[in-house]
């Protein structure tokens, strides 16, 4: 982020993964900069993979220990971590095609399983109703989260 330099693979190196284009995730990257202003919230988990995502583009920093959370082959030695960042997020962007599928392992099962008895669809009171009819337009591969209790 320092410099601000971005790359994208060649598709070929992870045949049938969809990239995103740039005007997509910068404006869903402005959605969820709204959505955190509107409710003073300084980070959100970003669950996803590369291909041109919109964390790349928002002001607020994802929550660690990557900026792209890839719960499917978290390296064991930054679950503990990963796990922090879960518990600490009150919301969450990810890719609808991720999203909250089935897990391949039983660490991502444990996540998704968690997402979907702590977060819902139903924005913070706090999110502003234009904020809430930008989320309604948004592309429909990115789904944000909201922690309903925590």
């Amino acid at each position: 982020l320092g410099a601000g330099l971005t790359f994208q693979l060649p598709e070929r190196h992870f045949p049938g993964w969809s990239y995103a284009s740039d005007a997509e995730s910068k404006e869903v990257a402005a959605i969820v900069d709204q959505t955190l202003n509107d409710c003073g919230i300084e980070h959100y988990l970003n669950l996803g993979r590369i291909g041109n995502p919109p964390f790349q583009y928002t002001e607020h920093l994802p929550l660690g220990p990557f900026f792209a959370q890839q719960f499917d082959n978290q390296p064991r030695s930054l679950q503990p971590r990963f796990f922090e960042s879960l518990l600490a997020a009150r919301v969450i962007l990810t890719d609808r095609k991720i999203g909250l599928a089935p897990g391949r392992n039983r660490f991502a099962s444990q996540i998704k399983k968690y997402v979907k008895r702590h977060f819902t669809y139903v924005p913070l009171e706090c999110v502003r109703e234009e904020t809430r009819r930008r989320m309604e337009s948004m592309p429909s591969r990115w789904v944000i989260y909201f922690r309903g209790k925590m």
